[in-house]
């Protein structure tokens, strides 16, 4: 794997190729290698649409993914059967999902919602899964709304982040999100509460359910895990309320390509990712996620005499490259890491010196990365911080009026105006 400029890239922990480390035994380094090879093939049968050899490894993931989608069905089934048992809560609650792994913006609609429900004087939680978190399982308390009790290894990175950018809003987590959402009610007593995450959670029962779909791939390529990108049919989407179209372009005709066949009425909305610059560390300063607490605000990125050298651990991570161009940023190199890459002291080392490598006086990551970097750690050149609004742009009035049809206004009257953005 090579930088973009040109140099070898080190790659995440468990992928990491052969020379990303020399001191290490050249047995385990062939066999990290040989990860390496293979995680790239999956990743590339996984975004692809082409057609492989019947002996291949796209034919064992076709078999495997024959065996989730029926093991999906028998689980959907049950449900709708009411074989398994769903379970309400107190209060409203509204689910934002999807049924593709990847990013399609969960997180930034999360936080869109929970700023308009308080803005118009509801009392609002948030609940998550707390994926790759260690209090996962048994759930906790992230935040109450204004102190953070949680890391991002306890809590896992976006509930994490979300603790950070929501005022007054508390933030609970765990696997079983009924579980997670009546601890939210025993504590907080909220009028609303809303599921990251929670499409395929069915135990739980909502008010709401929103289906975020990537408007370019809303299917992916069409199979479930692992030779897909499908964590559910595409039947699934009959249960969604509204389908909100991501990642956008202008063309609308292209943002609704696919969606207006699934044969059953129901309210889509477009809306874009604006990629907005948040806050920038200075050269030296120590890391903090409190940092995203005190300027969480959105800001106008001055690029033009900045040579950036950028790294994130995303889903997608030539996205977020591709938004800095599309900012004017002059790129040097770029670095990217797994998704939910935990960072350690290693890795700031190898981003710093491929950035001085790359002749950029500046590095530039995204707050959910920022909040993974290890604390008090220090660059020696500025580091700008990245963020995504959810704009909903020509819909934003349709999306208000949408949202107070479902909910009787709070104690300020309808829906508050929250410019159609989120900040994330």
């Amino acid at each position: 794997m090579r930088f973009s400029n040109g140099t070898r890239a080190p790659c995440p922990e468990f992928w990491r190729p052969l020379n990303c480390d020399r001191n290490r035994p050249i047995m385990t380094m062939s066999i990290e290698r040989k990860r390496s090879a293979l995680q790239e093939r999956v990743t590339t049968i996984l975004r692809g649409q082409a057609r492989y050899p019947y002996w291949s490894l796209a034919t064992a993931l076709l078999v495997l993914s024959f065996l989730y989608g029926a093991v999906s069905f028998l689980r959907k089934t049950s449900f709708d059967r009411r074989r398994l048992t769903s379970f309400s809560l107190p209060c409203k609650v509204i689910s934002v999902g999807n049924i593709t792994v990847g990013g399609t913006g969960k997180t930034p609609m999360t936080i869109h919602l929970a700023k308009l429900f308080q803005g118009s004087g509801f009392r609002v939680a948030v609940i998550s899964r707390g994926y790759k978190g260690s209090r996962s399982q048994r759930g906790a308390v992230v935040s109450d709304g204004r102190r953070i009790f949680c890391g991002p290894g306890q809590a896992g990175d976006e509930p994490f982040l979300m603790a950070h950018l929501l005022d007054n809003i508390p933030i609970v987590i765990g696997k079983d999100r009924f579980a997670a959402g009546k601890t939210a009610v025993a504590r907080f007593h909220p009028d609303v509460i809303i599921v990251d995450d929670g499409f395929q959670h069915r135990r739980l029962n909502r008010d709401l359910n929103l289906l975020l779909l990537d408007s370019q791939f809303p299917f992916g390529n069409g199979f479930f895990l692992p030779r897909g990108t499908l964590r559910e049919s595409i039947s699934a989407t009959h249960r969604a309320d509204a389908i909100i179209l991501t990642r956008c372009s202008t063309d609308e005709s292209q943002r609704h390509s696919g969606i207006a066949n699934l044969g059953h009425p129901r309210p889509v909305f477009s809306t874009r990712h604006r990629t907005v610059l948040r806050d920038i560390v200075s050269a030296g300063q120590a890391c903090h996620p409190r940092i995203l607490k005190v300027a969480h605000t959105t800001r106008t990125p001055d690029l033009g005499n900045r040579r950036v050298f950028a790294y994130c651990g995303l889903g997608q991570n030539e996205q977020f490259f591709e938004s800095l161009k599309s900012l004017g940023a002059n790129l040097k190199g770029t670095m990217g890491f797994n998704d939910h890459h935990p960072y350690r002291t290693g890795d700031a080392d190898q981003i710093i010196r491929a950035a001085q490598d790359s002749g950029s006086n500046c590095l530039a990551t995204t707050e959910k990365d920022f909040v993974r970097m290890r604390n008090n750690q220090r660059f020696p050149m500025e580091l700008l911080i990245f963020g995504i609004d959810i704009d909903f742009g020509p819909d934003s009035d349709r999306w208000r009026q949408f949202v107070s049809s479902v909910f009787k206004p709070g104690p300020h009257g309808q829906v508050a105006d929250s410019g159609g953005t989120a900040a994330i």
